[in-house]
């Protein structure tokens, strides 16, 4: 059943749609499992794990301490983009992060220019 549901979802079986993934809105306001393996983590990690997980991607305290601030606020979205600015030093370009395809793929020819 589960690979089956991988399998429905990248249009290998049923109707063979092949369904396009949720930009950051749908996933701040869609219900997460409680496994944290889906939904926003600035959303629904706990201060103490959102932090772990700032910390992990080896940015300061200060930018921690402000990214943690927003999302508490309820503003993940610039959280998550004050985030990326801070570990790629790189200010991101069209007005914040709006998808996480869109973090992925910039990070990633952030990453191809090293």
């Amino acid at each position: 059943q589960y690979s089956y549901n991988f399998r429905h979802q990248y249009g290998q079986e049923g109707s063979r749609i092949k369904y396009k993934p949720f930009c950051c809105q749908q996933v701040i306001h869609a219900s997460p499992d409680t496994s944290h393996t889906t939904g926003c983590p600035y959303k629904t990690y706990r201060p103490a794990d959102l932090e772990n997980a700032l910390r992990g991607m080896c940015l300061t305290r200060d930018v921690v301490k402000k990214v943690l601030e927003k999302a508490e606020q309820g503003h993940y979205q610039v959280a998550c983009t004050m985030a990326y600015e801070a570990r790629h030093a790189e200010a991101f370009a069209q007005g914040g992060v709006q998808h996480p395809n869109q973090y992925f793929n910039e990070s990633q020819k952030l990453q191809e220019k090293k």
